[in-house]
């Protein structure tokens, strides 16, 4: 047996798992493209490329990119939709990070590494915001040699 949830990048695993509905992936990928297109928070693109990985246990889909542009530094955060092994789907995203600063001095490499991460913290938690007004928030509670996995729902008191 193996997972059905795979988790790349999330604090959680933002998960539906009563996907009977054809039509709710498309949903819930337009409702989530809509909130970021409409937020000026971030800079946001919706990609429309069927595949972000090769992962065929996991197959993924592109939502969108959203960009942050700092100083000395790019961060492209790629969110996407990933099927579950044997049902259901998550919503993940994955950090794709560009510095293009030189220095030799320790203090200025040690701060923007310090804007990098808070910036990181920032759009994960906004993004992890919005994933969580569609899905239902799961954590890992036992894994087992033969790859079962028993999932249990975040609730309040646990965030």
């Amino acid at each position: 047996m193996t997972n059905n949830f795979a988790q790349t990048k999330t604090s959680a695993i933002y998960a539906v798992t009563d996907a009977e509905d054809e039509f709710i992936w498309q949903d819930i990928r337009d409702s989530v493209i809509t909130i970021l297109e409409e937020s000026d928070k971030y800079d946001f693109s919706e990609n429309d490329s069927v595949s972000t990985d090769n992962n065929r246990s996991y197959p993924s889909t592109s939502i969108g990119r959203v960009y942050i542009y700092g100083n000395g530094f790019d961060i492209t955060v790629v969110l996407k939709t990933v099927s579950g092994y044997y049902s259901g789907f998550t919503l993940d995203y994955q950090d794709n990070i560009c510095i293009d600063y030189e220095t030799e001095n320790i203090d200025e490499v040690t701060q923007l590494l310090k804007d990098v991460q808070t910036e990181l913290e920032e759009v994960h938690k906004y993004i992890e915001s919005v994933y969580s007004q569609f899905t239902d928030k799961l954590i890992c509670t036992a894994r087992f040699s033969n790859g079962e996995t028993i999932y249990e729902k975040v609730t309040k008191w646990k965030q």
